[in-house]
């Protein structure tokens, strides 16, 4: 049984704002490092301008992977969670598997089944020094 041994999400700010500041956040939790990993980039540089990496147990991992499976049901989600926009921000989720498949999900606004929740344990995974933005 293949098994999800990342979860990534991508969150873009749409909205006019100055080339210096932050839109877009990176938050990567890796299964097999229990490792959380925040990239932050700004409208110029290519390279993150803040890079944050925080462990968490191999139980809050574990139980972080069993709730995208079991409850959320992450695999079964749409691809597209788009709701027209003109001015707001955007998402992709990237689960990645076992079997190096990758599962592109993507929306703008609304966030994708149980994104609140998903966002609310990420958040309660680590002390950040910067608050990542999700969905």
């Amino acid at each position: 049984m293949r098994r999800i041994t990342s979860f990534e999400i991508r969150w873009y700010d749409f909205s006019l704002h100055c080339f210096e500041n932050t839109d877009k956040h990176v938050t990567n939790i890796s299964r097999n490092k229990c490792i959380i990993r925040h990239l932050m980039f700004n409208g110029v540089a290519k390279e993150p301008i803040h890079i944050y990496e925080y462990t968490v147990s191999q139980n809050q991992c574990e139980e972080f992977f069993r709730y995208l499976r079991d409850v959320a049901l992450v695999d079964e989600w749409q691809n597209d969670y788009s709701v027209p926009v003109d001015d707001g921000w955007g998402w992709e989720v990237r689960i990645r598997y076992s079997d190096n498949t990758v599962k592109k999900v993507k929306g703008t606004i609304k966030p994708p089944p149980f994104g609140n929740d998903i966002a609310e344990r990420i958040l309660a995974m680590a002390e950040y020094i910067e608050i990542p933005f999700l969905f």
